[in-house]
C-alpha cells in the first residue's frame, strides 16, 4: 500500500507549502483480509500436527505413561471396558446359514419369496442379540420350515463385499419334523448335491458340494469375491 501527496494548483502557483490529506491507494491485488481466513487455517492446522508430534515424543520419552494407562484401564469396570471397545471398533451385522441333509445325504434347498433372481438356497437368517450362533440357525430352521436340526460342524465364515456382513455357514442333519409353509418360505426341495436345480443362488452351489465331501478341509474364511451374503430379498 502506497502513501501520496496532492498540492491544490491554486498552492503550486504561490509557492505556498500546503498539503491536502493524504490518499491512500492500495497496490496489493489482493486485500490482506481475503487471506487472514486462509493464513489463520492453516495455522491452526500446523499448531495442531506439531502438536501431535510433542505428545508422540513425550510418550515415547516417558515410557511409565503406558503403564499407568493399562493400570487404569484394568481398573474399569468389564461393562464399561466393552462399550469403550464396541465405540472404537467396526459395527457389522451377523447372520447364519446351514447346508441341511437328511439321512439319505440329499440337501435341503428352500424357496424363498423375497428373492427375485435366485430364489431357490439354503435356510439362512440374521442372529439376534443374546442369541449363539447355532441358537440363531436352529431358530431360523423351526421359524421357517417347523424343522428340527442338529448342528455337526462349522463350514465356513464369509464376509459381503461391502465389509458390512458376516455369515457364519454351518453343516446340519435334519432330526425331525413336518414342513409348513412361512411366510418366507412357500417350498422344499431334497436333491442330490451334484444335481441342483435351477434357480439355486450362485454362490450356495459351492456350498452344497463343499459340505457333501466325506472329510472337507476346514476353512476358517473366505476370500471376498468367492463368496457373499445373502439374505431377504437380495436377489
Amino acid at each position: 500500500m502506497a502513501c501520496r501527496r496532492s498540492e491544490s494548483p491554486r498552492a503550486a502557483r504561490k509557492g505556498w507549502n500546503r498539503v491536502r490529506p493524504r490518499r491512500c491507494v492500495v497496490t496489493s491485488k489482493h486485500h490482506p483480509s481475503q487471506n487472514h481466513g486462509r493464513t489463520s487455517l492453516r495455522a491452526r492446522l500446523y499448531a495442531r500436527s506439531f502438536g501431535v508430534l510433542v505428545l508422540l515424543d513425550l510418550l515415547a520419552r516417558f515410557s511409565p505413561v503406558v503403564p499407568l494407562l493399562a493400570r487404569t484401564w484394568r481398573s474399569l469396570p468389564e461393562r464399561l471396558q466393552w462399550r469403550i471397545l464396541w465405540l472404537l471398533n467396526a459395527k457389522f451385522s451377523v447372520g447364519v446359514s446351514g447346508v441341511v441333509f437328511d439321512d439319505a445325504g440329499r440337501v435341503m434347498l428352500l424357496e424363498h419369496a423375497f428373492r427375485r433372481r435366485y430364489p431357490w438356497g439354503l435356510v439362512s437368517g440374521w442372529v439376534k442379540a443374546g442369541e449363539t450362533l447355532e441358537d440363531a440357525l436352529r431358530r431360523e430352521v423351526r421359524e421357517e420350515t417347523s424343522l428340527s436340526i442338529s448342528i455337526e460342524r462349522l463350514l465356513v465364515v464369509r464376509k459381503d463385499r461391502l465389509g458390512l456382513a458376516l455369515e457364519a455357514v454351518f453343516v446340519c442333519q435334519l432330526t425331525g419334523g413336518t414342513f409348513q409353509p412361512s411366510n418366507e418360505i412357500t417350498r422344499i426341495q431334497w436333491c442330490a448335491p451334484d444335481h441342483l436345480p435351477a434357480g439355486v443362488h450362485p454362490h450356495h452351489g459351492p456350498l452344497v458340494r463343499e459340505a457333501s465331501r466325506p472329510s472337507p478341509s476346514p476353512i476358517a474364511s473366505q476370500a471376498e469375491g468367492q463368496g457373499e451374503v445373502q439374505r431377504g430379498g437380495e436377489e
